[in-house]
């Protein structure tokens, strides 16, 4: 089924990939980041356009705004996946195709690499 979110009641965080091997630390150095990072997506456009995203589960989203640590949300199940069929930038609406009728379990979706087109 079709799902329409508002752009203002949706929160898309794009996840890269910011690991540092052991030669580009001082000696006996540990990364202190997270291997992991989660960058909010504030600018959806066009671009999103058949993009996958993973439907974060509600207690994650909970945990991640109390922690504020990206770990929360990436390392918890999801509740599934869609994809984005279309994005309206006039009237800021994204679609998105999803394999169950209804509302999503949450509006906090993660963007990997992923693109799926028919």
């Amino acid at each position: 089924s079709l799902v329409e979110l508002s752009f203002a009641d949706v929160n898309i965080y794009q996840i890269s990939n910011v690991s540092l091997t052991a030669s580009m630390l001082p000696v006996s150095a540990k990364q202190s980041s997270e291997a992991v990072q989660l960058t909010p997506i504030n600018d959806i456009g066009l671009n999103m356009k058949h993009c996958m995203l993973a439907v974060c589960h509600p207690m994650a989203v909970e945990n991640y705004e109390r922690s504020g640590e990206a770990r929360d949300l990436y390392m918890a199940g999801v509740t599934g996946f869609v994809v984005v069929e279309k994005v309206d930038t006039t009237r800021e609406i994204i679609s998105l195709l999803s394999p169950c009728a209804g509302s999503l379990a949450s509006s906090t979706l993660l963007q990997a690499d992923i693109t799926w087109r028919e």
